[in-house]
This record gives C-alpha cells, sequence and structure tokens, in this order.
C-alpha cells in the first residue's frame, strides 16, 4: 500500500492554498469597485433643454448606465446607456433624488446615490390678473395713476433688463431694474402688452401679458349739463337713469358695477362748517342729502341757515374712478326782520339760483373772472323803514375753496336812489389765476361760497361805520342787521 505519498501531496495542496494572496488571482476573482462622482447634479429648469454627465472615478471601460427605478428621472429627462449623459427638457418642476447604477467591461456594479435634480419653475413673467377674465394684464384708466408689478419667474436671480418692446400705451412705462409697470395713461385704447426680461445668464425671457385695456372714467360732460340746466347744476326730480339718459354722466366703459352717488366732503365740494359745531367741522347744508343709489336730490335745507342759492358737489364713482356733479337748492325763507334782498344776472333775477362760469384749462393765461363793475351780477338790498335823516349801510362777505391768491369783491357798491335811501346795490366779481389749483381742479367741477351779511342803521354807530377792528365791525353788522343776509353760490365747470 502507498498512503503516504498521497498525505505528502494533500499537506502541499493545503499549505499552497494558505500561503496564497490576493494579486496572484487578480483580475480574475476580485475586481475594483466601480464609482462615480456625481454629488452635485446641473440645475435645471422646466422647458429649458437639460444636460449633466456624472463622471467615472474608477472602472474599466466600457460602462453601461442607467437609473435605479426607486428614483426616475423627473419627467422629460433620460439617461444615456453606453455615456451617462442625462439629457432632455423638463416638464415638471421639483427635486428628484438621483441614483444611478452603472457596471463595468468586468461586470463590476455599482449603485451610486447622487445628489438631487432640482427642476425650476419654467421662466416667465407673471403679468396677468387671473382673478379676472380672461386673465390680462390689468386695466387702467386716462388721467388715473397706475401700477402694477411685473414678476419674472424660473429663470436665475438675479433679473434685469426689463423692457416692454415698445407695446405699453402712452403714459405707461416700465422700470429696467424693477419690472414696476406706472405712470399716467394719457388716452383710452387697446394695447397688446408683451414684457422681455434678462436673468442672470442672459436668459431672455418674454411673456405675451394679454390686453392692456385703457378706458375712460366716468365723466360729467359740461356741455350737455348745461344744455338740459342752464344754472349749470342737479335739482329735484332728476335720477340717475336721466343723467346717462341726457349725456350728462358718461358711465365707464363695460363695468360690472353701477355709480354711486355720495356727499363726500372736501374743498370744492361745498362743504363747510355749517352748524357752527366744532364735532363735525366740514359737512353739506343741513336738511339734504341725495341717493346713494338713484343720485336723486331730496330734502330741504335748514332755515336756520342764510337765505339764498346754495351749490355743493355730488361725488359719483364707478369701478374706482369719480366724477363731480353740480347740485343746487334753495333756501327760500328769511327772517321775519330781514330786509329784502335779490340778485340778478344780466337783468334777469337769479335770486335763488347759483352763478355759473366754465373754465378752460388750457387757456392762457390760466385765470378766470366771474362778474363785472357794471355791475352784473348785481344785489340789491332793500331798507325796511324810511330814512329821515342820513342812514348808513354796511356788508361782511366770507368765502371758500378759493385760493389764497383768489380776488373777491362786492365792489362797486352804491345806495339808491341817488338822492334819497331805499337801500343799497353791491357786486359780485371772484377772479383766481393760481396757476397750481386751477392745474389741480380745472379739469373737474368745483364750487365755491360766498357769504354776505347785511346792516343799514339811521346812524354811524350800530352797524360799525366808526369801528377799526375788523371783528368788532363784524359783530355789530350780524347783531343789528335784523338778520338780514345772502348765500351765493359760483359753480366753475371745466371746459370740454
Amino acid at each position: 500500500m502507498h498512503l503516504r505519498p498521497l498525505v505528502l501531496t494533500t499537506a502541499f495542496v493545503t499549505s499552497a492554498l494558505v500561503g496564497c494572496s490576493r494579486e496572484e488571482f487578480a483580475p480574475w476573482g476580485f475586481a475594483e469597485d466601480v464609482s462615480l462622482e456625481c454629488s452635485s447634479p446641473a440645475r435645471g429648469q422646466v422647458g429649458v433643454p437639460y444636460s449633466y454627465t456624472p463622471t467615472v472615478v474608477t472602472g474599466v471601460s466600457p460602462f453601461e448606465f442607467s437609473v435605479d427605478p426607486t428614483t426616475p428621472l423627473p419627467a422629460g429627462l433620460s439617461i444615456d446607456a453606453a455615456t451617462g449623459a442625462i439629457t432632455g427638457t423638463p416638464t415638471a418642476e421639483g427635486t428628484f433624488p438621483l441614483k444611478v447604477v452603472v457596471v463595468d467591461s468586468r461586470e463590476a456594479r455599482s449603485v451610486v446615490t447622487c445628489g438631487d435634480i432640482i427642476i425650476d419653475a419654467g421662466a416667465g413673467i407673471d403679468c396677468r390678473d387671473e382673478s379676472v377674465a380672461p386673465g390680462d394684464i390689468p386695466d387702467g384708466f386716462v388721467g388715473y395713476a397706475y401700477n402694477f408689478q411685473a414678476t419674472a419667474i424660473g429663470g436665475r436671480e438675479p433679473y434685469g433688463s426689463w423692457t416692454d418692446n415698445g407695446t405699453l400705451p402712452a403714459g405707461l412705462t416700465i422700470d429696467a431694474a424693477t419690472g414696476l409697470v406706472s405712470g399716467t395713461p394719457e388716452a383710452a385704447g387697446i394695447s397688446n402688452v408683451t414684457l422681455t426680461v434678462t436673468d442672470a445668464e442672459g436668459q431672455e425671457i418674454a411673456s405675451e401679458c394679454g390686453v392692456l385695456e385703457i378706458r375712460d372714467p366716468i365723466q360729467v360732460d359740461p356741455e350737455s349739463l348745461l344744455a338740459a340746466y342752464p344754472d349749470g347744476c342737479i335739482s329735484y326730480g332728476e335720477d340717475l337713469d336721466g343723467l346717462i339718459a341726457k349725456g350728462i354722466v358718461i358711465p365707464v366703459k363695460d363695468a360690472t358695477a353701477n355709480p354711486t352717488c355720495a356727499l363726500v366732503a372736501g374743498r370744492g365740494n361745498g362743504s363747510r362748517n355749517f352748524d357752527a359745531d366744532a364735532n363735525t367741522p366740514d359737512s353739506f347744508p343741513p336738511g339734504i342729502a341725495v341717493s346713494a343709489d338713484t343720485c336723486e336730490l331730496s330734502g330741504t335745507i335748514d332755515t336756520k341757515l342764510r337765505f339764498g342759492a346754495y351749490a355743493w358737489i355730488t361725488t359719483i364713482e364707478q369701478s374706482g374712478t369719480k366724477a363731480y356733479l353740480p347740485y343746487c337748492a334753495p333756501q327760500d325763507v328769511q327772517a321775519g326782520t330781514a330786509y329784502g334782498v335779490e340778485r340778478q344776472d344780466t337783468g334777469t333775477d337769479k335770486t335763488l339760483a347759483p352763478g355759473h362760469i366754465v373754465f378752460d384749462v388750457d387757456g392762457s393765461p390760466l385765470e378766470f373772472t366771474f362778474g363785472s363793475d357794471v355791475p352784473d351780477p348785481q344785489v340789491t338790498v332793500t331798507y325796511n323803514e324810511a330814512c329821515g335823516g342820513s342812514c348808513f349801510y354796511a356788508y361782511i362777505f366770507s368765502y371758500n375753496a378759493l385760493s389764497a391768491t383768489a380776488q373777491v369783491s362786492a365792489g362797486p357798491s352804491a345806495k339808491f336812489p341817488a338822492m334819497g335811501f331805499d337801500g343799497f346795490t353791491h357786486a359780485i366779481r371772484v377772479t383766481e389765476n393760481d396757476e397750481t389749483f386751477l392745474r389741480n381742479y380745472g379739469e373737474r367741477a368745483f364750487v365755491a361760497n360766498i357769504s354776505f351779511d347785511y346792516c343799514i342803521a339811521q346812524n354811524e354807530d350800530d352797524c360799525g361805520n366808526n369801528e377799526a377792528d375788523p371783528a368788532a365791525k363784524a359783530a355789530l353788522i350780524r347783531a343789528n342787521g335784523d338778520g338780514s343776509n345772502y348765500e351765493f353760490g359760483l359753480i366753475v365747470l371745466p371746459k370740454n
């Protein structure tokens, strides 16, 4: 039997196996792993071609690439099996984790966890008001300040070099740095607006913003007003439907809401402290009201107020725009002891009607004058008693709503008849030449109020004719004038 050699051979083989090294068997049994550098995939944007290729660090080419099914690529992208290039045009925004599977020529396989592929929203400009059908850039109105902030979306910040490509209407511009569309539209019309902005990478982003319609605001037409109401003001018995039918009020085109009327206090609107109440310093003649829905005048002016013609402005509003329409009403009750008071304009009795003038804001020189030295208008104040000897008269007046440089006068004044005394007459004259004031009010109707207080006495003291202090003289006139007074409203209308 030959048992020994067999044992020796076995021992030799065992010893050989124990003493071998890994290097002795390469490349057949222990291949190196394949590795990639892909920790920072390129950022993408919806609608913009995308390209990113991971970098192979170790492994033997050729390689075969794929994406782990647990982390699918963003919609619109795919991976090239031979190069690993991820390309395409993304169709949806979001953050997408990425795992790449790579196999090299030795069939060494690795699943590499990469960073996130971030797909930004598609580049564009938010310049449509989707809350208002059909989702165009917001409309504007002639003569009203316009402001709309366009916003870039997608692309790379910061943005700059905004332009409207010459599509904005006259009076509007776009801020090249911010995209703010602003200005005051000059004329009604329709513009198809396109805005463009450049992002930080020089990409030009353009968007069609739809139709920008510039409409006329609600308006009052002075010519139609004077044709229907020669005194230049609305009084009792008229409503909104009639005002529109007569062409006096011109509503906003295609407005979704009807005009509304209100008495809004403010300079030139005929409001003031009628009741001498410090808690209501700016109000309208007590006793009158105007319907918000129909614009109808109702009520009568409180008889405690001065006798005469009252005028004020009713504010009509629609779609955020305003128009100013003159209204008027008489206060025809005098105190029982008051002197007779009447006013004539060009020989016609206008005691209980306001005066009016049409003013051209584009005229030269920029001013207006109401009344003359004739005098016209002429106010006649008639004394209730006979003057056995000499009679003396005095009057004071105050006014509002005009500029500090306006000239208001009741002169000339004179007694009548020339050789006796039955009373006196006086003029009403108003000149306004403050350009700033007229620029602000020249395109709307406004009202100036002039209030007179009268006194006649058979001596020089009762009416303050010898009184040097104006305040003391005014107090004497009011105290000894037997409740004699007169209210005059002047309506100033803009020329069409």
